[in-house]
């Protein structure tokens, strides 16, 4: 998905940094403040959402789009939690390429 989401970006004149899982995302954000920030819901160490409720706890400016695959039928949603954390976009995959530049943009106009 990392290399999907870099291919499609730098395609579009992004500069892209990766990180493999949320810890090594909040320690890049220690160092550099990134125009936007992609968080898969489920990642390795610290998922997307602990990852969003430090972010909130540390007021980063940062916005953020979430993404997933995960269904929660008859329950609060991953990308409604997310939404509640912070998450100024989210996105269900599969996810097209025009829906992911859409929202990347949407996320750097405001």
């Amino acid at each position: 998905m990392r290399e999907y989401l870099r291919r499609v970006l730098e395609s579009e004149g992004y500069t892209v940094d990766e990180a493999n899982d949320g810890v090594a995302c909040l320690e890049r954000m220690r160092y550099a403040l990134p125009d936007a920030v992609i968080l898969d819901i489920y990642m390795p160490e610290k998922d997307g959402l602990e990852v969003l409720r430090e972010f909130q706890e540390g007021r980063s400016p940062t916005p953020v789009l979430a993404i997933t695959g995960a269904d929660m039928t008859g329950r609060p949603s991953f990308l409604y939690v997310a939404e509640k954390l912070g998450a100024r976009q989210t996105l269900k995959k599969p996810f097209t390429p025009d829906d992911l530049l859409t929202a990347i943009r949407s996320l750097l106009q405001e």
